[in-house]
């Protein structure tokens, strides 16, 4: 007896249509497939073909080899079919604005451990797989700032998602804080006498050690 599968290949999401086929030998009314040792609903097609449903691979966006076990009253059989990996896709980033170091949180579908996420043409470094359908991402370095495309790559078979076009806006770094010197004298000083003062320096409303001496020169009609 011989055993064909037609296609003998299919995608890890699974949900195609796969006819296995025999020689030298017939199914009765009530044949049972299984498929890596978990039993699969058949249709007998007739005395020699059974149609079937190819599962979701459970491991998931993986590429694997499977055995396909069949059985009747009359006799039992195996096949080999070979799981394929799929296109990885991109369906949102969150949030939609982040700077540099900042995480990005990306969900979609497909995604495996050791998956590549590209910042528009700069790769990511850290990319956290959480699971099949979210990456936690570090916005990388040298990246551009405003609207970035966004797409994620499989590491074995280099399968990519379509860009997820002007998907993060990566904002620039912001402006340096405002600094100000504060300071009292409480002696009357004559105009045109340069003198130090004790200054605190503040920033966001943080006090701040100052360690350079700061000079103040006294204008005519200074009060």
């Amino acid at each position: 007896m011989s055993t064909t599968l037609s296609p003998a290949a299919g995608s890890a999401q699974g949900g195609a249509t796969i006819r296995l086929r025999v020689s030298g030998a017939s199914f009765d009314a009530a044949p049972t497939l299984s498929i890596g040792g978990s039993q699969v609903p058949s249709t007998r097609v007739d005395d020699t073909q059974l149609d079937f449903t190819l599962p979701r691979y459970p491991k998931g966006n993986y590429a694997d080899t499977v055995t396909v076990s069949f059985s009747s009253s009359r006799f039992r059989g195996e096949a080999t079919f070979a799981y394929q990996q799929y296109a990885p896709s991109l369906t949102s980033a969150s949030p939609a604005q982040a700077r540099v170091g900042e995480v990005v949180t990306l969900t979609g579908a497909g995604f495996v451990s050791g998956i590549r996420v590209r910042f528009g043409g700069v790769e990511a470094t850290q990319v956290d797989f959480l699971n099949e359908n979210t990456l936690a991402v570090v916005v990388p370095q040298g990246v551009a700032y405003g609207a970035n495309d966004l797409t994620v790559m499989l590491p074995a078979s280099g399968l990519a998602s379509p860009p997820l076009r002007g998907s993060l806006e990566v904002l620039a770094p912001p402006a340096p804080p405002p600094f100000t010197l504060s300071g009292s004298v409480s002696t009357p000083i004559a105009s045109g006498v340069s003198f130090p003062i004790e200054v605190t320096l503040r920033e966001h409303g943080a006090i701040s050690p100052v360690s350079t001496e700061v000079s103040l020169t006294v204008l005519d009609g200074a009060d």
